[in-house]
């Protein structure tokens, strides 16, 4: 429920913020944060969909990647392919300076490879996008959208013509 995602996100903040923990006792909380976005990004609700950008930066003082601090706010879709979206907290991940500077030298599909448990959320802010634009009849490029990702230009045309077709059906296009 919603009520139970609020929780346990107060939960990990005060853990990341306020706790001075022992190394061991890291290690247990990072793995309590991995399930906790791996399960997140399974869910059709997350609790940023009802924050605004500055209650997601007051509260998230964590990596979503590693647990670690102090961190940098990425947006998942990029200014350049949706800047109506950069102030939506949905489209945020906060990352150490390692790990944002990691995504922009090796793209999604190393970051994701490395962090697999933000694959979920990593989709369902670029599906939101989509459904966004659509909803409020923005024109989304779709290819310019997906063009900007350097994982997915690396991808044979077939496989990104796929990865289109799926996106554009779901959105009634």
């Amino acid at each position: 429920t919603m009520a139970a995602a609020r929780f346990i996100d107060g939960l990990l903040y005060h853990l990341a913020t306020y706790c001075e923990l022992k190394t061991d006792l890291q290690a247990d909380v990072r793995k309590v944060l991995y399930e906790w976005e791996l399960w997140r990004g399974k869910q059709n609700e997350d609790i940023n969909d009802y924050r605004t950008l500055d209650d997601l930066k007051e509260r998230v003082k964590y990596s979503e990647a590693s647990g670690k601090s102090p961190v940098e706010y990425h947006h998942i879709v990029s200014r350049g392919a949706a800047p109506q979206f950069i102030d939506c907290a949905w489209n945020i991940l906060a990352l150490t300076h390692e790990e944002h500077m990691f995504f922009h030298k090796y793209g999604w599909n190393a970051f994701l490879d490395k962090y697999p448990h933000l694959r979920g959320r990593v989709e369902k802010a670029i599906e939101k996008a989509f459904d966004k634009c659509n909803i409020i009849g923005i024109d989304c490029d779709v290819y310019k959208i997906l063009y900007s990702y350097k994982a997915i230009r690396e991808l044979p045309e077939k496989e990104i013509d796929a990865i289109y077709d799926r996106i554009v059906s779901g959105l009634g296009f």
